[in-house]
């Protein structure tokens, strides 16, 4: 781990190493039966664009932010473990992603049935933006922005 081992239950944010894939696929719920996904969370970790959540020596979640939909600031994943649920490693997460690209404008996308991530959404100042359909059948995939703060002050 960078910096040394913590003993602490601070929750700290850094980038993800090549040494966290194992422990990421653990704690992501579709890694288990979805090869493709082991792929991308190692790509994830290559290119710079995952960051990890930890408290103490564990890593309790993880997020993935790039420019991939379409051209645009987007944070295309975020996983916490079963364990750590409603316990604010989502939140700061988001929040750690949002203040790298505080002049930025940001999409992200949710499930219409995971509520708990719209709500966390909605309080971190993103609005519902559209939504694509046909991605899981019969839950629409909810599209996210948050303007940049010059727009919202505007």
């Amino acid at each position: 781990m960078t910096g040394g081992l913590r003993h602490d239950n601070t929750l700290h944010i850094r980038r993800a190493e090549a040494a966290d894939q194992d422990r990421l696929e653990a704690i992501d719920t579709v890694a288990a039966t979805d090869l493709l996904r082991a792929a991308a969370i190692a790509g994830w970790i290559a290119s710079g664009e995952c960051i990890v959540a930890e408290q103490g020596d564990e890593i309790i979640g993880y997020a993935v932010s790039s420019r991939r939909f379409l051209g645009q600031h987007f944070i295309e994943m975020v996983m916490v473990a079963a364990t750590a649920r409603r316990l604010g490693a989502g939140r700061a997460l988001v929040l750690h992603l949002s203040q790298k690209f505080h002049d930025k404008k940001i999409f992200t996308s949710t499930n219409r049935s995971n509520l708990a991530m719209r709500h966390l959404l909605q309080s971190l100042g993103f609005d519902e933006s559209g939504f694509v359909d046909n991605l899981d059948p019969g839950d629409p995939e909810l599209i996210f922005y948050r303007p940049p703060p010059a727009a919202v002050a505007g």
